[in-house]
C-alpha cells in the first residue's frame, strides 16, 4: 500500500527496470501502476532496452505496448529480414552486425539507439546493402506481390461462376451510364488485402439488398493503416450479412453528412478487400516504402559499393556511410528511385553516384565529405534531384555531371573541393540553382568539352581559380549569378568556348570581371561588371564575344582588346573605369618580371623552359622579360601560351 502511495515518479523508475510480462501483470494489480502504465515511455523503454538484437514486427505499430506484445526476436538481421513480408517493421539495437544485406521487400529497417553504436558491416566481399525491390510482379521470380492482372483474371472467372449460380448480384444499369463500377457492387471485404480506392466515382451500385457502395463481411477488424477511400462517393448502406453487427456497433449513426464512412472503431487487423470485376489500373495495393534508417553501414572490401540500388524505391536516411574502398559508398543504376536523406557519406572513390537511372532518384540534406574523388557522380542519362546537401572537401569536384548526364542540383552547399566545385564535361547537362559554391581549390564552375547545362541565381565566390571556366566548346546558359571574389577571374572563356551569359554580377574578383581568348564566343547580356581589380573586360589572342547592354564600372580598366581579339560591343555602359597601376604588358615592356604583377596566381602569358638552368625541364619556367634580361643567351624552349607565374 505504501508503494502505491509514492509519486509518478518514483512509479515510474521502479516498472521501469521490469520485462514486458512484468509490465502487463501490474496492469491487473492496481489501479494506480495501470495509470503508470498508460505512459508511453515505459513501453517505449522496455521495448528499446530491455532487448538486445533485431526485433519483427508485421507491420508499423506506433503504440509501444502493442510492439512489445507482438514483436519476434532475432539475432541478426538477415534472419529478421528473411521472415518479414512486405510492411513489416524491423527495429535494430546497438551492437555489430556482420552481414550483407539483400533487400528485395518493402520492409523499414530502424535503428533503436545513437547510430554509432548500431554498425552494419560486411563480411564478405559483396555489397553490404543490395537494394532490388520489384513492385506488381516485375520479376517473374519474385513471388511476394504476385501478379495482378492474372488475379483480376481470376476474380473475374470467379464472379461469372458466382452470376450462374445466384443472378441476385448482378448489377443493373438503369441508366444508360457509361461508368464501370455503375450498376454492380463496387468492393466487398471480406479477408486480409487492403487495397486503396482513390478518384473513383462509385454511384448506383446495388444487389437485390438495396443501393450499396460497400459490402463488408461479418467481424470487420480494422488495422492501423485504414483502406482510404477518396473521390465522390454517395452515402454507403451495409450489406444484410453485417446488419446485426453493424447495429450493435451503431456504425450506420457514424456516417458523415456528405456520404462515406466516419470512422469503423475496431482495433486490429482490416479483412481483405476482394474487387469484383472492374478494370485492373484502378487497383492500388496499399503499399510501404522500403526503408533504413538510424545506422552505422561500413564496407571494408575495397571493390564494392557500400549500398546499392538496383531497383525500386527506399528511403536510406540519417545513416553514417562510409568505405574504404574504390567504388562509391552509395550506387544508384537502372530502375532504383531512392529518397536518400540526412546521412553522413564519407571515405569513398564517390560519395554517392547515380549511372543510367532515368528515374528522379531523390538526394538531400546529406553531408558528404572526404571522398577520393567526386561527392556526387551522375553519368549516362541518370536525372537524380540533389538539393540542400553540403559537399565538401572532396578530393576531386564536389559534383561531377558527365557523359550526357542530368540532374536538378539545387540550394547545396559546396565548398572546399580539391577541383571545381560542380564540374561538367562530355554533354553534361545538368539544371543548377540557387547553391553557394565556395572556397574550393579549384574554379567553382567548370563546363567543358560540349558541356551544357543552366546555372541560375548561384552564389559563386572565392575560389582559388576563376569562378567560372568555359572551354572545349562548352556552351552553357549563367543567368541572374552572383560571381565574386575569386584568385582569378569572375569568368573565363577559352578554346572555342560558346554560352549565354546573362544578367549576372560580376565583382570583386582578383583578376579581370570576364576573358575570352582562343577562339571563346560567349554573348554577354545585361551583366553588371564592377570592382574588378584588374580590366571588366578582356579579349585577346583571336578571343570573340558578343557584349551587348552590360554596366561595366569601377574596374581597374574598362575593357582591354589585344593580341588579335575581336569581340563585338554594343550598347555597353563604361563608367569609371580608371586604370590603376602597370598591367602584365607593361611590365614586359618595362623589363620587370611579371611576378610583380602577378605574384603567385596563374595568369595568361607567355612563357619558356630555361634549358641552361634547368636541363631536367622541371615544371619551373620563366616570363618573357626573364628570358631576355635573365636568361640572355641561354637554350630556351618555347612552351605554349597557358596559365602561369613566373617562378
Amino acid at each position: 500500500m505504501e508503494l502505491l502511495q509514492c509519486p509518478d515518479e518514483v512509479l515510474y523508475h521502479i516498472v521501469s527496470f521490469l520485462d514486458t510480462i512484468d509490465l502487463c501483470s501490474l496492469t491487473c494489480l492496481s489501479q494506480s501502476f495501470s495509470r503508470i502504465l498508460l505512459y508511453e515511455g515505459v513501453w517505449r523503454l522496455c521495448f528499446e532496452k530491455k532487448r538486445v538484437g533485431v526485433s519483427l514486427l508485421p507491420r508499423r505499430i506506433d503504440d509501444w505496448k502493442l510492439r512489445c506484445m507482438q514483436s519476434k526476436e532475432y539475432s541478426t538481421i538477415t534472419e529478421a529480414l528473411n521472415d518479414a513480408v512486405d510492411g513489416g517493421v524491423l527495429f535494430v539495437r546497438a551492437g555489430k552486425y556482420s552481414e550483407n544485406l539483400k533487400i528485395d521487400k518493402e520492409v523499414e529497417i530502424i535503428g533503436l539507439g545513437p547510430r554509432d553504436d548500431i554498425v552494419l558491416e560486411s563480411n564478405t566481399p559483396e555489397r553490404t546493402v543490395w537494394v532490388r525491390i520489384n513492385f506488381q510482379g516485375e520479376d517473374e521470380n519474385d513471388e511476394w506481390m504476385g501478379d495482378w492482372e492474372e488475379m483480376a483474371d481470376e476474380l473475374n472467372e470467379d464472379e461469372e461462376e458466382n452470376e450462374n449460380e445466384d443472378n441476385e448480384n448482378e448489377g443493373n444499369d438503369n441508366n444508360g451510364n457509361d461508368n464501370p463500377f455503375h450498376g454492380q457492387i463496387g468492393f466487398e471485404i471480406n479477408n486480409e488485402l487492403a487495397v486503396n480506392y482513390r478518384e473513383h466515382n462509385i454511384d448506383d451500385n446495388n444487389n437485390n439488398n438495396g443501393d450499396q457502395e460497400l459490402v463488408l463481411s461479418q467481424n470487420v477488424e480494422q488495422m492501423d493503416d485504414e483502406p482510404v477511400f477518396e473521390g465522390d462517393f454517395i452515402p454507403i448502406e451495409y450489406g444484410e450479412d453485417n446488419d446485426n453487427n453493424n447495429n450493435n456497433n451503431n456504425h450506420d449513426q457514424n456516417m458523415l453528412e456528405n456520404g462515406g464512412i466516419e470512422d469503423f472503431h475496431s482495433p486490429l487487423t482490416l479483412p481483405n478487400l476482394t474487387p469484383h470485376p472492374l478494370p485492373v489500373p484502378h487497383l492500388q495495393p496499399m503499399r510501404s516504402i522500403a526503408s533504413i534508417r538510424g545506422l552505422t553501414i561500413k564496407q571494408k572490401f575495397t571493390e564494392h559499393f557500400c549500398v546499392y540500388c538496383e531497383s525500386g524505391t527506399i528511403i536510406i536516411e540519417d545513416n553514417f556511410i562510409s568505405t574504404v574502398g574504390t567504388q562509391s559508398a552509395v550506387c544508384i543504376e537502372k530502375d532504383a528511385t531512392p529518397i536518400i536523406r540526412k546521412n553522413y557519406i564519407t571515405g569513398a572513390s564517390a560519395g554517392i553516384s547515380a549511372f543510367e537511372c532515368t528515374n528522379q532518384a531523390i538526394i538531400e540534406e546529406n553531408t558528404i565529405c572526404d571522398t577520393g574523388y567526386s561527392g556526387i557522380e551522375v553519368s549516362t542519362l541518370a536525372d537524380p534531384i540533389i538539393r540542400n546537401n553540403i559537399i565538401r572537401t572532396a578530393k576531386g569536384a564536389g559534383i561531377f555531371v558527365y557523359d550526357r548526364g542530368r540532374s536538378t542540383i539545387e540550394g547545396n552547399d559546396i565548398n572546399n573541393n580539391s577541383n571545381a566545385g560542380i564540374e561538367v564535361e562530355r554533354e553534361g547537362n545538368p539544371r543548377v540553382f540557387k547553391n553557394k559554391i565556395h572556397h574550393g581549390k579549384g574554379p567553382g564552375i567548370n563546363v567543358y568539352k560540349k558541356a551544357l547545362g543552366v546555372y541560375e541565381e548561384n552564389d559563386i565566390y572565392n575560389n582559388g581559380e576563376s569562378n567560372v571556366y568555359v572551354s572545349k566548346h562548352g556552351n552553357p546558359v549563367f543567368r541572374r549569378n552572383r560571381i565574386h571574389g575569386s584568385v582569378l577571374c569572375g569568368m573565363y572563356f577559352y578554346d572555342d568556348a560558346g554560352g549565354v551569359i546573362e544578367e549576372n554580377e560580376i565583382f570583386e574578383n582578383n583578376h579581370e570581371g570576364v576573358a575570352t581568348i582562343d577562339g571563346a564566343n560567349p554573348t554577354f547580356r545585361l551583366n553588371q561588371i564592377h570592382h574588378n581589380k584588374r580590366a571588366g573586360i578582356v579579349v585577346y589572342n583571336n578571343g570573340l564575344g558578343i557584349f551587348e547592354s552590360n554596366h561595366i564600372y569601377e574596374n581597374n580598366g574598362g575593357s582591354e582588346i589585344r593580341r588579335k581579339g575581336k569581340p563585338c560591343m554594343k550598347k555597353n555602359n563604361f563608367e569609371n573605369n580608371e586604370k590603376v597601376g602597370a598591367g602584365l604588358e607593361n611590365c614586359i615592356k618595362e623589363g620587370r618580371c611579371s611576378f610583380s604583377f602577378t605574384g603567385a596566381a596563374f595568369h595568361p602569358q607567355f612563357w619558356f623552359y630555361c634549358d641552361t638552368c634547368d636541363p631536367n625541364e622541371s615544371d619551373k619556367g620563366c616570363c618573357s622579360a626573364c628570358a631576355e634580361i635573365c636568361h640572355k643567351g641561354h637554350k630556351l624552349s618555347t612552351r605554349n601560351f597557358s596559365l602561369f607565374y613566373c617562378d
